[in-house]
C-alpha cells in the first residue's frame, strides 16, 4: 500500500524546535541545558529539512502509486524512470541521515532508525523497479512490505526521539496528525492485507478456482472493514487538512469493501457487468486513498 511511513515523520519534522534553557533533567535534551543541550540543537538544527525531504519523497511515491493503478498493464504504464529518479532521491536521504550529528545515546538510537528505515525505502525501489520492469505484481508487493518494515523502524523510536526534541504540543498540527496515526497504521496494515488478497484472488481467477476466488474476495473485505471501522471511530481532528485526509480515506475504505463485496457477488453468479463494477470500484477505493496521503503529506511538508 505504501501510505503510512509519512505520518509517522511528521512528529520529527514539526517537534523540532527552538527551546529556551531549562536544567530540568527530565526536560528534552534540547532543554536541558550544557553538552547535552549542545548536542541536542546540533541535531535538531539539521532534522527538519531532512524530515520533510523525505515526507516530499514519500508523497511523490503516493503520486505514482495512484498513477500506477490506473495504468498498470497499459501502454501508458509509469515509466521506470520516474520510480527511478524517486529511488534516487531516497539514496541522498540516507546519505544524509548517516551524516546526521550524534552527541548522546538517544540522538543515536533515533539516527540509527532512520538509517535503517531509508535503507529499507531504499531496498523497497528495487522491488519497485523490477516489478514494473518485468510486470510482476509480486515484486510491487515485497517493495510494499519493505516500506512497512520501516514504518515500523520510525513506530519503535518515537518515543526516543521525544527524549530528545519533546512531544508535540495539545492542539498542534503534529499532536492531531500523532493522534490519528496509531489507527491509521492499522488500518493501513488491514488494506495490505486485503491487497495482498486480491492479488491472491486475482490467481484464482486466472485458473478458473471460481470457489477460492470467492473466499479470498471475502477475506479481503472483512480486512478493510476490520479498518474502516476503526477509521470511522476517530474523532474528527480539528483540522481542515486533516479533516479532508480522514474523511477522503473512509470514502476510499468504503469503495474498496463496497468493491470486494461486488467481487464475492460476480465470482459467484460469474456476472460480468459486476466483475467489471467491483474493478472500477476498488480501483476508485485504492486512488482515494492514496490521493488523501499525498495531499496530507504535501501539506506536512510546506509546514
Amino acid at each position: 500500500m505504501m501510505r503510512s511511513l509519512g505520518i509517522l515523520l511528521v512528529g520529527l519534522t514539526l517537534a523540532v524546535s527552538a527551546c529556551g534553557h531549562k536544567s530540568d533533567p527530565n526536560a528534552p535534551q534540547v532543554e536541558q541545558g550544557g553538552t547535552v543541550q549542545t548536542a541536542a540543537r546540533a541535531w535538531a538544527a539539521e532534522v527538519p529539512d531532512l524530515a520533510r525531504d523525505v515526507l516530499d519523497a514519500l508523497a511523490e511515491t503516493a503520486a505514482w502509486s495512484n498513477d500506477l493503478v490506473e495504468t498498470w498493464g497499459t501502454p501508458q504504464q509509469v515509466p521506470p524512470s520516474r520510480v527511478a529518479a524517486t529511488r534516487a532521491r531516497f539514496h541522498q536521504l540516507l546519505l544524509r541521515a548517516q551524516a546526521l550529528p550524534e552527541g548522546t545515546p538517544e540522538i543515536h538510537l533515533v539516527n540509527l532508525a532512520l538509517v535503517r528505515a531509508l535503507t529499507l525505502m531504499e531496498r523497497a525501489y528495487d522491488k519497485y523497479l523490477a516489478g514494473l520492469e518485468q510486470g510482476r505484481v509480486k515484486l510491487l508487493v515485497e517493495g510494499d512490505a519493505l516500506l512497512q518494515q520501516a514504518d515500523a523502524e520510525f513506530a519503535k523510536v518515537q518515543p526516543t526521539m521525544e527524549k530528545v526534541v519533546g512531544a508535540p504540543s495539545e492542539g498542534t498540527i503534529a499532536a492531531e496528525v500523532l493522534k490519528i496515526r496509531l489507527v491509521y497504521r492499522a488500518a493501513n496494515l488491514e488494506a495490505s492485507e486485503a491487497f495482498d488478497l486480491s492479488v491472491k484472488m486475482a490467481v484464482a481467477l486466472k485458473h478458473g478456482d471460481l470457489r477460492q476466488a470467492a473466499k479470498l474476495a471475502g477475506q479481503a473485505k472483512r480486512h478493510v472493514d476490520r479498518g474502516l471501522s476503526g477509521l470511522e471511530a476517530l474523532s474528527p481532528p480539528d483540522y481542515d487538512e486533516l479533516r479532508a485526509f480522514l474523511q477522503s480515506t473512509i470514502n476510499g475504505y468504503r469503495l474498496l469493501s463496497d468493491g470486494f463485496a461486488s467481487y464475492n457477488e460476480g465470482i459467484k453468479d460469474l456476472d460480468l457487468k459486476l466483475l467489471r463494477q467491483a474493478n472500477q470500484q476498488t480501483k476508485l477505493g485504492f486512488q482515494d486513498v492514496n490521493g488523501a496521503v499525498e495531499d496530507l503529506l504535501r501539506f506536512l511538508r510546506s509546514q
